[in-house]
This record gives structure tokens, sequence and C-alpha cells, in this order.
């Protein structure tokens, strides 16, 4: 039985260790100054190096040459290399992960080294273990005999036990650049005398996502699936990908809105055979290249692609806005799970296609201002309307008032698309200037606006704006509990900056307490009551509670207040 490729050129020194120099030149100081730790934690994603990383150590502490190690031709090194090594331990935690199995371990570690200067355990998948494994682990972990060495490894650091990665020397393994990924591919290839194209090699180490097991594995796979020349076409057909070239075509009937033109090149690639999975990853990772140079431009980081592609997604990122990019990756990035589990095969592809293509809705058009209503000689009734509980509903107990559910509030028109307030008051004024009635015309969004939260927006529904002194709005207050809570400094500034931004000008704001306009401040409601009701919907704590908590009334009983 042949030996498979990412078996056979396991990294046998330090120097074969591909994109780990962090961690290799850190090894190499240590055990050239004999400062060898008790236990090593190694981390990170798959096929990066952790497994191969801790048996060149292990062969490094008990390599017998003092010049070089591991120099990999003493016993102990070819006793590891070969398999045979009794003193070097192996244990898979994910099929191994009883307290049971490690009370083993802990029973055999203060056995004296048969052969070797160090007794080596390798743990591998370690986060595997149960939490009673774990704990007895610890102990035997934080204090293991002079001649044991502890190395665990896992691709899920963040299940280990916080107390156990206290007790280790810890190790992040990084993902292995594409640029790395295909030079070592160019040399396995060329001692396995294999002929490769260039552009296969490139689209190997893509799919591997920075894995190097994962790209020799592919490799492996297409030494029998080729012939003379392994080709990006063969790597095409075997793994049902598309290529760069094909999903560009796609983005770019996603950026121009053609959905006919997407539903057809996903019908003929279907036709070809292609995993809907397989193109839906490959898609979400070209747009994220997109996104990412959309919004950094040329500061972009993270994007190991070719000249050529890159001056290729400069352009389709300067033809789409950040919103319809942002929508589309969304859209196509949730789609995994589905394509996974369900049986409608491309559907849900062309369903976020059709959707990512379709016209965007037109934004709805301010409400036209109410005319005033004339006056009549019906009583005043209370500033904030208040409804009640229908009879047929359920009764609820009196002293219970319930939080109203929020308002539905509108969209404030977006600032480019809609002209400032104080554009449309520059007939017969200075540009820029705004009037109390411009004042009172915004108020009401103020109150709607997102950008300040409901417990302010509740506030400030207690007071009204009653003149301007230049570019500062007088708001006057009827409770003192109210002003205080706005004169807030953080407070003031949200504050401000809303009214700003609604003004379409700077603007500050001054807080009174008490009817500084000079209009006559009507009588107490509780002096003119005619009913229980209206003496309660009167009382001045009554009211303040409904506009902080945004509050409704749902029934009164009990008499005067």
């Amino acid at each position: 039985m042949s030996q498979s490729l990412y078996r056979k050129y396991r990294s046998q020194t330090f120097d074969e260790l591909v994109g780990q120099e962090h961690i290799t030149r850190t090894l190499r100081n240590a055990i050239a100054a004999g400062r060898i730790a008790h236990a090593y934690l190694f981390c990170g994603p798959r096929g990066t190096g952790k497994t191969s990383t801790a048996r060149l150590l292990a062969k490094s502490v008990n390599c017998l040459n003092e010049v070089e190690r591991p120099c990999n031709e003493c016993l102990a090194c070819r006793a590891i290399n070969e398999g045979r090594a009794l003193d070097l331990i192996e244990i898979d935690a994910a099929s191994r992960r009883k307290v049971e199995d490690i009370a083993e371990v802990i029973e055999r570690v203060n056995f004296a080294p048969a052969e070797l200067r160090y007794k080596v355990y390798i743990i591998d998948e370690v986060h595997m273990l149960t939490a009673h494994a774990f704990n007895a682990l610890l102990k035997t972990l934080e204090e293991p005999p002079e001649h044991a060495i502890f190395i665990l490894a896992t691709t899920e650091v963040w299940k280990v036990l916080p107390t156990i990665i206290s007790r280790c020397q810890r190790f992040d393994f990084r993902r292995i650049p594409t640029s790395e990924v295909v030079r070592r591919l160019e040399t396995v290839a060329g001692e396995e005398g294999l002929r490769v194209q260039p552009q296969a090699l490139a689209a190997i180490a893509r799919l591997s996502t920075g894995s190097l097991r994962d790209a020799l594995g592919l490799l492996d796979q297409l030494t029998v699936y080729g012939e003379d020349e392994i080709t990006l076409e063969q790597l095409q057909t075997l793994l049902g990908t598309v290529g760069s070239q094909r999903v560009a075509q796609f983005v770019d009937a996603l950026i121009d809105r053609d959905a006919p033109a997407g539903l057809a090149r996903l019908n003929t690639w279907a036709q070809e055979g292609m995993d809907p999975r397989q193109f839906t990853q490959e898609l979400v990772e070209y747009l994220r290249s997109v996104m990412l140079l959309k919004v950094s431009g040329d500061k972009a980081t993270g994007l190991d692609l070719t000249h050529e592609a890159l001056e290729s997604m400069r352009a389709q990122a300067a033809r789409v806005t950040l919103h319809h990019l942002l929508d589309v990756t969304e859209k196509f990035s949730t789609l995994d799970y589905t394509l996974r589990t369900g049986p409608y095969g491309y559907l849900p592809l062309e369903l976020a296609l059709v959707a990512s293509t379709a016209e965007p809705a037109a934004q709805p058009q301010p409400a036209q201002q109410r005319p005033p209503v004339a006056a009549s000689s019906a009583p005043a009734r209370p500033e904030r309307a208040r409804s009640y509980q229908p009879a047929d509903r359920p009764r609820v107990p009196a002293s219970r008032v319930e939080a109203a559910a929020p308002p539905v509030l509108e969209e404030a028109p977006h600032p480019a698309e809609t002209p400032s307030l104080a554009a449309h008051h520059r007939n017969g004024r200075p540009e820029g200037s705004v009037d109390l009635d411009g004042v009172l015309q915004v108020w009401p969004r103020l109150l709607n606006s997102t950008q300040i939260n409901k417990m302010t927006q509740a506030l400030l529904r207690g007071c009204k704006p009653v003149k301007l002194e230049g570019s500062k709005v007088v708001l006057d207050f009827q409770y003192e509990f109210h002003k205080a809570k706005i004169e807030d400094p953080a407070t003031v500034a949200t504050v401000e900056q809303a009214l700003s931004r609604l003004l379409g000008q700077p603007a500050t704001i001054r807080c009174t307490l008490g009817a500084e306009d000079g209009s006559p401040q009507p009588a107490p409601a509780r002096a003119t009551a005619t009913s229980s009701g209206d003496s309660v919907l009167s009382e001045p704590r009554v009211k303040a509670a409904q506009d902080i908590f945004n509050g409704k009334i749902i029934e009164i009983n009990g008499g005067e207040a």
C-alpha cells in the first residue's frame, strides 16, 4: 500500500516546517539553551503543522546529537521516525476522552523512560476530553516527573479549561499563506516527478484555505485522476469547482442586477456537475475580498491574490454601492446550511440571486403636514393622547400600568436625498437661518430620531421649544426632574447633534423651567376636574410616569386621587 503524500512529506526538521517561523525560532532557542518546559499547548487551524511540530520537539529533546537537533540519524531520532519509540506516547483524545483513559496515563507517567531521555506524551484534539478527565490530568500536568513532557494539540482552544491552559506554554499556529503552500506543492511535485500546471497549484492552495495537509491531500487525489499533466480543468471537474473567472462573471451579474444572466450561468454550471456548496463557498470568499477593497481600498490587508485578480476586483468594487455589496454577501453567506441539509438543490442559490438583483424599493415620501385644526369651544384635551382599554377586554388590576409597545416610526429621509430644513426656509431670509417655526416642524422627527435613546425621547416629550437665541434653541420644561436629566452633558451633546442634523446647521440647546415665552399657564387640571378619572390623569406624577416609561393607563378605580 502506497503512503499518502501528507504522511510521506511530513516535516522532519524545523527548516521544513512551513509558515510557522515564530514557533520554530522559539523552540529552537529553548532547545539550544536547555530550557525545556514540562507542558506545551499547540493550538490553531487544522493542517498547519501542530502534530508535526510536536513530533519534532519530541525528537529534539531526545536527540543524541549535540550540534543540530533533530539530526534524524541518531538512534533516538530513527526510533521516533520509524514509529517504534516506546517513550513517545500519542493519544487521540477524540476516541480516548474519558477519565479512565487519563487515569491510565497518570499511572504510567511515573515510570522512567525505557530507552529515551524523556518520555513525551502527545495528546491530540485535547479539547475532546471530558471535564472529569481534564481535572484528573490537572495535577500531573502542573508537576509532572522530571522525565515527562506533555504536548497538547487542539483546533478549538476555547474548549480547553483555563486551568489547563495556564499550566502550559501556549503556541498559536497560523494559517499558511497561499504562496508558501504553492512553493511546498512545487517541491513535492518535483520529488514525485509530477507535471502540474501553475494555475492548478494556485487553485489547490486557495481551496486548502491555509491547510498544507489538505493541499497535499488534493494533490495526491489528482495524481490518480490525472494523466500526463495535472490541469486546472481536471481539478474543477474532480471537485465540482467553477474557478475564479466564472465566480467573477457571476458577481458581475449580481452587480448589474442581471438576474437572467445569473440564472443562465447557474443552469449551465449545474449541467456540468458543479457542487452548489463549493460554489457558494468560493463566491462568499470572492465577495469578501471585493468588500474589503470597497471599504479599505489600497489599505486592504489579508488578500492573497494575483495582480490580475486584484485589479478585476477593484473594478467591480468601484461599480457597486457598499449597501448592495453588504446585502449580497449576507444573503449568500447564510446558504451553506440550507444547501447541506435541504432537498432543493440549486433553488436556495437561485432565490438568493433573484433577491439580490431585485431593484430596491422607492424611498417613502415624508408625510405631509396636516393642516391646523380650528379652535373650538370644547375643553382642551391633555397634551398626550391617551387610549383606554375597551370594555370587552379582560379587566386589569387598577394599580397596574402597562408599558405600551414602542410606536411605529417612519424612517427619516437620508440627508443626502432630502434637502435640509434650512434649505426650505431660505426664501426671504439669509441662507442657513432657521426660525422657531422651522424648529417646531422638525421637533416630531427629533422625538422619533434613532440617534436618541427611548429614555431621552420620553424626557423630551415633557418640554417644548419656546424661542431661539441665535443658533440656541430654548427648551421649556414642565418638571424639574425632566430638565435635570436632559442637562446631563452626554445627553445634551446627543440632542444637539441630532437637532443639528435635522436643521442642516449647528444648533445648541438651553433648558428652562416655566413658560419663558410669556404665554399664560393653564390652571391646574385638578381644580377643574369634574371626575376622579380626570383628576388622576392631570396628576403631575402620573403624567411624568407616562412620559418616562411610554405607558398608557388601563383602568382607574377608587375615586379621587
